[in-house]
């Protein structure tokens, strides 16, 4: 059985896996998809992790299931042929499956940082790690990876963004205590320009990644 077709196969099985369900938790993995190839429905766990769980029978009669992680590649795959793919969470997992990014900024070292991760969101909140504010980031991006974001690539000529998504800049301060700053503002690009900060990037002005708009 090719992989599509197991995927196909799971996702009839799993009765509960509705669109209903689905639209609870956001945006399909497959941003910009015609599905014309109908919609297919993937968990994910606590760590952002797609995958679906695979059925056989053992030599007893007994029933199998197994797991096997979707990667990024076989989603991308997916998504191609047309495929709408709905992400629901499975018992471990709170929330979309796109999480929220919070950007924080520390003002006596003037550094910003940015981070989707729950507990570092809270220690950062609470001043478990004092002097850190919130700076009002409100938009999400994908995660593929529970240490890392996963996002597109701009044209590496102009720096233009694939459709259904937009540009995101990063700036660099240029000191010896190295800092970015990562925004989709046009503003706030050129209010950290004003400050002496450097773009760094694809294009005129600088384009370091494609993010899903908010």
């Amino acid at each position: 059985m090719n992989y599509v077709a197991r995927i196909l196969g799971i996702a009839l099985v799993a009765s509960i896996a509705t669109s209903a369900v689905a639209d609870d938790f956001g945006t399909p993995p497959c941003p910009g998809s015609q599905a014309s190839a109908g919609a297919l429905f993937i968990s994910f766990d606590a760590s952002y992790t797609l995958y679906t769980l695979n059925m056989t029978t053992a030599p007893d009669g007994s029933n199998v299931i197994t797991r096997q992680d979707v990667s990024a590649a076989e989603l991308a795959s997916l998504c191609s042929e047309g495929f709408d793919v709905e992400a629901f969470p499975d018992s471990t997992a709170q929330g979309s499956y796109f999480p929220v990014v919070v950007e924080f900024y520390n003002a006596a070292l003037d550094h910003y940082f940015l981070t989707a991760d729950v507990q570092e969101i809270s220690d950062l909140d609470n001043g478990v790690h004092p002097g850190w504010k919130r700076k009002n980031w409100p938009d999400r991006w994908v995660l593929e990876a529970p240490d890392a974001f996963a996002v597109h690539l701009p044209n590496s000529s102009d720096g233009t963004c694939p459709p259904g998504t937009s540009p995101l800049c990063r700036l660099f301060n240029n000191r010896a205590d190295v800092n970015h700053r990562y925004t989709t503002s046009l503003a706030i690009r050129e209010q950290m320009i004003e400050q002496a900060w450097i773009p760094e990037g694809y294009g005129t002005i600088g384009v370091a990644m494609c993010v899903r708009p908010s």
